[in-house]
Order: structure tokens, then C-alpha cells, then sequence
């Protein structure tokens, strides 16, 4: 379509039409949408080649939409264990959340930050985290992601040899 392929020339400009924008956002949407599905199916390099791409054109479109870019990319990375690389996009994906006022996606993150600190041995940091973690969910009464919470309390106190600690969560 002319139309679909003029506003994707047009991607990056300053001075594109709301109709262009609009296109944009959807063509970015639907290629977020494509890289999740190859990232729950255990295609990470096709994902990860995906957002790489749709990042570099990611000027004009909401702020939602390149925290869940960069919470994909951390993802990706953190399941490769490339922790840095997990690291770096995770706290990208949190100063969007941050920014969105998001604290659900902000809970989500931190705790994502507090799995790799548990992943490399920094127990202090990952409880702090787990804790963060919790309260946020708390705040925001999301059972399903407070008890995922409790799960990661939970595991790091089990691993920690602490039966009694881990069996409270």
C-alpha cells in the first residue's frame, strides 16, 4: 500500500501528518506484538532483531510503546544471561514506567532488576528489590502480581537456607 509505505519513509521526520503517525504507531504496535509471540516461543534472536530494528524508529510514538520495546530487550538479554545488556535496558524500561507513572510496569521492572541481582549472588540488593517489588503491587491491590511477589521472597529466602523465613511467604 502507497500509503503504508510512504509513512514508513517518513518514520523518523519531524513533520509528519497525525494520519502518518497513526500508520507509524500501528506498524510499531503490530511489530511488538510479532516480537512477544517469537520471544513466548523461544525465538529470541528473531525477537531481539525486531525490536533492534523498530527501535531505531521509535521518535514518534508513546511512551508505552518503548517501555515495552525496552522491557523486551531486557527480557531477551536476561534470559541469554548477558546480564549488563539486561541490566541497561531494564532501567530504560523503568525510567519510562517512572515517567508514564506506570506502577504496575514499575513493579514488574524492579523485579526483574531484583532477579538478575539474586542471579548474581547480590542477596541484599535482590531482597531490597523483591520488597520494592511487593509494595508496589500492594499499592496498587494486583493479586496475581502480589503473590508473584511473595513467590520471589519466598525463593530467595529458601535459597538462602532460611526454611523458616521462606515458608512465611
Amino acid at each position: 500500500d502507497k500509503k503504508y509505505k510512504r509513512s514508513i519513509e517518513k518514520i523518523n521526520q519531524e513533520d509528519n501528518s497525525d494520519k502518518d503517525n497513526k500508520i507509524i504507531r500501528y506498524y510499531i504496535k503490530a511489530k511488538i506484538g510479532l516480537s512477544k509471540i517469537l520471544l513466548n516461543t523461544g525465538k529470541w534472536d528473531e525477537s531481539l532483531a525486531i525490536l533492534n530494528d523498530i527501535s531505531k524508529s521509535m521518535k514518534n510514538t508513546d511512551k508505552k510503546d518503548i517501555f515495552d520495546v525496552a522491557f523486551s530487550i531486557g527480557k531477551i538479554y536476561s534470559l541469554k544471561r548477558n546480564h549488563d545488556n539486561a541490566i541497561k535496558f531494564y532501567k530504560e524500561a523503568l525510567k519510562y514506567a517512572t515517567e508514564q507513572n506506570d506502577i504496575s510496569k514499575q513493579g514488574l521492572t524492579i523485579g526483574e532488576l531484583a532477579q538478575i541481582a539474586f542471579d548474581l549472588g547480590q542477596v541484599e540488593s535482590a531482597l531490597k528489590g523483591f520488597n520494592q517489588e511487593l509494595d508496589l503491587f500492594k499499592k496498587i491491590n494486583e493479586p496475581l502480581n502480589i503473590s508473584i511477589a511473595y513467590g520471589h521472597l519466598g525463593m530467595l529466602y529458601l535459597q538462602n537456607g532460611k526454611m523458616d523465613k521462606a515458608l512465611d511467604f
